[in-house]
């Protein structure tokens, strides 16, 4: 009888001790899912500002550069129709 006992007392500590690592594994399985989908969410967080930035930053160029384009081709055409002696001839030393 002590020996069935002591088997039996032996399996539950056994069956106990099984029972925390698992539990134990299982946690820290559990904290580290969780970890990955805050990380995951603030990647996406992330990506979401660094297009936006991406879509004000395009808009910005384009805008840039058309306002320099602009008054920069109305100068070329001025330049180009005083060469062409549109406005009357030039020295040389003025065409230089």
């Amino acid at each position: 009888m002590v020996l069935v006992f002591t088997q039996t007392l032996s399996l539950q500590i056994l069956k106990g001790i099984i029972l925390v690592i698992f539990l134990f594994f299982g946690y820290s399985l559990i904290k580290s899912v969780l970890r990955e989908i805050k990380l995951r969410e603030q990647l996406q967080e992330a990506y979401l500002k660094l297009k936006k930035l991406d879509k004000a930053k395009s808009e910005f160029i384009s805008i840039a550069s058309h306002q320099l384009r602009t008054p920069l081709t109305a100068i070329k055409g001025y330049i180009s129709m005083i060469l062409e002696g549109t406005y009357g001839k030039l020295s040389g030393k003025t065409k230089e």
